[in-house]
This record gives C-alpha cells, structure tokens and sequence, in this order.
C-alpha cells in the first residue's frame, strides 16, 4: 500500500528549558531562541571498534578478525567524527562495566579498571553526553522476582555514584528491547533512583509490533494490536517515557527490490497515541544499516536492505509526522552479532583493519550527516508544537501486499 502521511499539530507556548546537549552542531546562520527545544539525536557506538563486544560467549574475539582493528579501543578521532555526524548524545552499547554483582564476562575489579571509565573520560574531554547501557543491572531483579533487596540497592547507588562524576553522563539505558514480562522490574529500579533524582533520565528502547504476540501479554489472544497495546502501557506505566525501535527496510529475496513492512505506520500510530494519552515525549529508533544479505547470500529470512539518504529521510520525516521527538540510529559501527543477524555491513562507520588506523567513514555516515544537518534547521521550531493526529493518504493503483509494499511506492 503506498502511503503520505498529512501532521495534525497544535501550536504550544513558547518557554520551558533548553535542551543543552542537543545545541551542539546548529547549522551556521540558523536563528535561534531562548525558549528553543533541540531534537535529540544519537547512535548506539560502544567502547570499542566493532559494536558488539561478545561473540559466542567469549569477551573480545571475533570469528575473522581475533587480532584486528575491530576490538581497538575508540579515540578522539572517532568521538569526534561522531560529533561532526550531527549528533547531540550518545548511547553507549557494549560496555564493560566492573563486575559490581560477579555476573560479567568481564571481570575487573575498580571502575577504573574498565572500558565504560576509559570512555567516559573521553566522552567529558570531548563534551558529549552519554547514556551507557547497563543489561547487568536490570539483572539485579528477574522477570520472577522484581523486588530490590538493600544489597541491589547498594549497587544501584555505587554505579549512579561512579558515573556521576563526569557532567556528561547523561543517564542510563536498562535492556535493549524488553517484552512485558520486564516491565516490573523496570519499574521497582526506575522508582528506587526516581524517588532520590526525580529527573534522573531513563533510556528505553521497546520492541516493535512485528515481534511475537507471547512478548506482548500474557494473554492468550490472536490480536497482534491489542496485545502490543498492552505491552506499551505496561512499560509506559513503568518507565515513564521510551522509545522503540522498527527496523522497516528489507530485501525482497524474490524480487530483489526494498520493501516496507506493512505495520510500520501502524506501529508509529500506536506508539503516538499512547504518548499523546500519558503525556510523554517518545523516541524511534531509524534502521541505518543492513544484515542478513551481504553480496546477495542471505543468510536470514529476514534480511534487511541498505539505508540511502532516501531511506534515512523517509524513516525520519515518518517519525516527525507521528511526533516523535528523538531520533536514534542503529547503528554506529559495523559489527558481528548473534543469532540470525550474523553481520552488520553498511553501517555510518567500518572498523579498521588494523589496531591504530583510522575508522573509515561510509556513504551512510554522510547521508546520516545531511539527514541531521537538515534536522537541525527546523526542529526548534517544530518542537513547539504538539502532535494530536495524522491521517494516511492511500494512492491510487498501488499493490497491496499482506506483509510487505514496495518501498518506492511511498511519498
């Protein structure tokens, strides 16, 4: 089905606090104001080259490159490109944190000993806010039991304490993609370190709709929208704002063409309208990068296609139309992954091939670029108003498909 989407906003007043980290990189000669508000925009770009840190369970190697440039720590260099990329904070995937509760792979004894205190020093010199991830901690409590004991609670504080010391730690990110059964759990940790910090920021990524309906709810139910309905509200009660992410763009191995899943705006709808109802800013996560299909083998049923400057700006300008209000890309660097994912190629940014070369910047780093640059001559002014609805535009002629659409076909 093709599809344009039409915004329905009301204009809110101006006033309200700057979003400081979001001013870096505003275009030469864009006006700017005091009560201005700045789309927030990052990728997820870990300690080290490569992304991921673990492959089949062993910290640091990797199945082609044991010894490469792929696991190099970061430099300046790349912080600063990251920068010079458009983006206002980062998130932090992959860190080695200090073996705080002895379940890591990685076991170091001070946070000064770890990866996460060498990138946080970089990141302070360099000026960039920071959300690192931290899976470990969400571990602290189960699915089961998400009570915290005074021994969690210890941890809890030792951790914020640590981190707490730079100006540009921004906040923390619990588990990436988490289905209903988190949801307790994110909420007994969000309300311990709510109840001291009120504002004390919380990064979400949720799942997006095309997971399985048993992620969703408990319930026995065959109605994938109002499972997922379900599943918002439930980490919405619990964490008080997210985002989500919905990775749209695959290769048709038949036809060989990109296509679009036919839920994407559908997930955007679902996702606006929750937000509108609880009075919370969401996030989207944009697809741009590929996996599953290098040189044409595909190695997954599901194998996504290559993000273009087209690709990027259809992703964005969707997320705008359903208010949306930070953009996140997935991902920074290239990188090996577990599962069905297998590589992903065509990322902003390629690994060296040797330790101590530079990282080598791709066409979707430049598209990512423009796409931001772009972003930041409007979004002051767009963020000034409240997004109440948007209305599809069907056009005429356009093939249906019950999974997928052609991607050309949408405006």
């Amino acid at each position: 089905m093709a599809m344009g989407v039409v915004m329905i906003l009301t204009m809110v007043g101006c006033g309200g606090s700057e979003k400081e980290s979001a001013k870096l990189n505003v275009p030469d000669g864009v006006p700017t104001y005091e009560d201005d508000e700045y789309i927030e925009l990052a990728a997820y770009m870990g300690p080290r080259r490569g992304g991921y840190r673990f492959w089949n369970g062993v910290y640091g190697e990797h199945p082609e490159d044991p010894a490469g440039g792929w696991n190099s720590f970061i430099t300046e260099k790349d912080f600063q490109d990251y920068i010079d990329a458009g983006f206002t904070y980062v998130l932090s995937e992959g860190d080695a944190w200090y073996d705080y509760n002895n379940k890591l792979k990685q076991s170091v004894s001070t946070f000064e000993e770890s990866d996460l205190y060498t990138y946080m020093e970089l990141a302070e010199k360099m000026g960039l806010p920071v959300v690192p991830s931290s899976n470990f901690l969400i571990n602290l409590s189960s699915r089961e039991d998400y009570r915290l004991t005074e021994q969690h609670k210890q941890t809890i504080d030792q951790m914020i304490s640590d981190l707490s010391k730079y100006k540009m730690f921004k906040g923390l990110t619990l588990r990436d993609e988490p289905d209903h059964a988190w949801a307790k759990a994110f909420g007994a940790i969000h309300d311990y370190v709510w109840s001291k910090d009120p504002d004390f920021f919380f990064f979400t990524c949720m799942l997006p709709i095309y997971g399985r309906i048993s992620n969703f709810s408990n319930n026995i139910t065959d109605d994938k929208e109002a499972a997922y309905t379900e599943y918002i509200q439930a980490i919405s009660d619990a964490t008080g704002t997210f985002a989500y992410d919905h990775y749209p763009l695959y290769i048709n191995p038949i036809q060989g063409v990109t296509t679009v899943q036919s839920d994407y705006y559908l997930n955007f709808e679902l996702v606006a309208q929750n937000a509108k109802k609880n009075n919370y800013d969401p996030g989207f996560i944009v697809q741009s990068t590929a996996w599953g299909s290098p040189d044409g083998e595909y190695t997954t049923t599901h194998p996504r296609a290559t993000s273009t400057k087209a690709d990027i700006s259809f992703q964005v300008y969707s997320a705008l139309a359903y208010g949306m209000k930070y953009i996140n890309y997935y991902t920074y660097w290239e990188h090996y992954a577990q599962g069905d994912t297998g590589y992903v190629y065509d990322a902003m940014v390629m690994y060296p091939e040797k330790n101590g070369q530079e990282a080598v910047k791709t066409d979707t780093y430049y598209a990512v670029q423009a796409m931001n640059q772009e972003l930041k001559k409007f979004d002051h002014v767009f963020l000034k108003y409240d997004w109440e609805g948007t209305m599809g535009v069907t056009k005429e002629g356009a093939k249906k498909s019950l999974m997928l659409a052609q991607a050309g076909d949408y405006v």
